[in-house]
């Protein structure tokens, strides 16, 4: 059996000479993914993407890259498009389940569980799945302190700062309409907190969504 740190050095020799060759280039990523060089296997695993920007494949194994370098919310954006898409594969909806649970969306992440499941019910993980809320579980309500913000009165007779509560209601107080939450996160929330994460990828930070029905 050969020495994987020999393997990989000649792998590195060998893209020096091709760099354009994404075959090679991926095989080295997951080579490094397996030494546990994470950070390495990144790097070529968004170079890969460049000359293959649709390959699924490789955008699970970057994701999994940043999931084990404890980067779970930049590792839910390398996901956005195959999440998004009108059938994301089993093993796109397993790790976006470890990946919502990660960031504190127990709800979306039992909900991407239940699909990974039933489509490949040998995916079943008793360790996370323990970790998960049941499914008629309602979500529960976080409690925290609220939070003050302070805007400019207009009024020059009044104090110039007004004192405004900031609203206290989560996704957490909201039962049900997980994929509507889901779309939500992944188009405005998460775009305006890591802006430059979505630059890095190509992805404009930003955008709407429409919303119909009856008010509440």
């Amino acid at each position: 059996m050969s020495d994987p740190s020999s393997l990989i050095d000649a792998l590195r020799e060998a893209l020096a000479a091709a760099p354009e060759n994404n075959v090679l280039r991926k095989h080295l990523g997951d080579l490094l993914f397996e030494a546990g060089e994470y950070s390495e296997a990144v790097q070529h695993y968004r170079k890969a993407l460049d000359g293959a920007p649709h390959d699924s494949q490789i955008k699970l194994q970057l994701a999994a890259a940043y999931e084990r370098m404890g980067k779970a919310e930049v590792s839910l954006v390398v996901l956005e498009e195959l999440l998004s898409s009108g059938n994301p594969e089993a093993q796109v909806l397993l790790q976006a389940a470890r990946l919502y649970l990660d960031c504190g969306a127990p709800a979306e992440a039992a909900l991407a569980y239940r699909r990974a499941v039933a489509a490949e019910p040998g995916l079943a993980d008793l360790e996370l799945e323990s970790r998960l809320p049941q499914e008629k579980a309602e979500p529960q309500t976080k409690t925290r302190e609220p939070g003050k913000l302070f805007l400019v009165s207009e009024e020059a007779d009044e104090d110039p700062l007004v004192e405004v509560e900031r609203p206290k209601t989560t996704f957490a107080d909201v039962g049900g309409m997980e994929k509507v939450k889901e779309e939500i996160r992944m188009k405005i929330i998460y775009p305006i907190q890591k802006p430059e994460l979505f630059k890095a990828y190509g992805k404009k930070a930003g955008g709407g969504i429409l919303m119909y029905g009856p008010p509440g």
